[in-house]
């Protein structure tokens, strides 16, 4: 050999070690990525063996696991919730974009609302959710924004915008936990709200009148019946008055229908007795009543003159 080869050779035997220290490396590297797998402690491991499910699950940590295709492994948060927006979106800068086309809803009656609905879930079975359907987030929103529509179809626009629509909202809670249970998505919600339920830009004028319409008639409905309230008890008082009154006057008048008579018959009596001068005395007692309220003239035959004497003074 010559110089250069051997120089050559020297080289090679300087660095070979660092090649295999190297290539142990990788080989260890391709061995840990391959045959390990790191779990976070909010992540559960689903582990698909010959494109079977095992009933094997990964927990947090770092697991053995064979490389694929013998296995694969889905890593599925099941801590964490997970939001979804019906009727809005949220910017990056935490802004709410509304999304027209969502928002509006048909409810009872024909009418329009204008709704933006949030819904707040977690994954209660990893297996059914990575397995069960293609896409799970968007089979949870079709089926959130499918019971808002159904639900809110059967209420009228008042009980949407009032305190009615908490009972809402829980028919639309049962009602999406029922569909996603039939679908076997594996998820739990966890809360459903309304974050924003006004009519519509283009009748909310209208429906501000009605409203307001509404609200007069209450307070004229009010009015009335304070007014009711009190002028009843007045009239019932006053007609409890007059009979009390009528009832006295009734008495009083018989009373003295009484007297009358018992003085009547005091006078027969008399009068059968003495009729002269119970007649003489009657005819005294009914010119002493009469007289003083008539005026009188008495005219002097001899002279013809008149002459009038105030008698009722006398």
């Amino acid at each position: 050999m010559d110089d250069n080869t051997n120089k050559i050779m020297a080289d090679v035997k300087k660095i070979a070690p660092i090649f295999i220290v190297a290539g142990g490396l990788l080989v260890m590297a391709y061995f840990w990525k391959s045959f390990y797998v790191q779990i976070e402690s909010y992540e559960r491991g689903i582990v698909m063996q010959f494109g079977h499910l095992s009933s094997k699950v990964l927990m947090p940590g770092p697991n053995f696991r064979f490389p694929y295709p013998i296995q694969k492994i889905f890593k599925v948060d099941v801590v964490n919730d997970r939001k979804l927006y019906i009727g809005f979106k949220e910017a990056l800068n935490g802004e709410r974009i509304h999304n027209e086309r969502e928002a509006l809803t048909l409810t009872k009656f024909g009418n329009l609302v204008d709704l933006e609905m949030e819904v707040n879930y977690y994954i209660s079975d990893p297996a059914k959710y990575v397995l069960k359907v293609e896409d799970p987030d968007v089979t949870v929103k079709q089926s959130a924004e499918s019971a808002m529509r159904m639900i809110v179809g059967r209420h009228s626009i008042d009980e949407v915008l009032t305190e009615s629509k908490r009972f809402i909202v829980e028919e639309i809670f049962e009602r999406l936990q029922q569909v996603l249970d039939s679908y076997e998505v594996g998820v739990t919600v966890r809360r459903v709200q309304f974050v924003k339920a006004v009519n519509p830009s283009l009748v909310i004028e209208a429906f501000e009148d009605v409203e307001n319409a509404k609200q007069d008639s209450g307070k004229a409905y009010l009015d009335a019946q304070r007014y009711n309230n009190q002028k009843v008890p007045e009239a019932r008082g006053n007609a409890g008055k007059q009979i009390e009154d009528a009832k006295g006057y009734a008495e009083s008048i018989l009373a003295k229908a009484r007297g009358d008579s018992a003085r009547f018959v005091q006078l027969l009596d008399k009068y059968t007795k003495y009729k002269k001068v119970t007649r003489k005395r009657l005819y005294l007692e009914t010119m002493e009543e009469v007289l003083p309220k008539v005026k009188k003239i008495i005219v002097d035959k001899e002279t013809n003159t008149a002459n009038f004497l105030p008698l009722g003074k006398l």
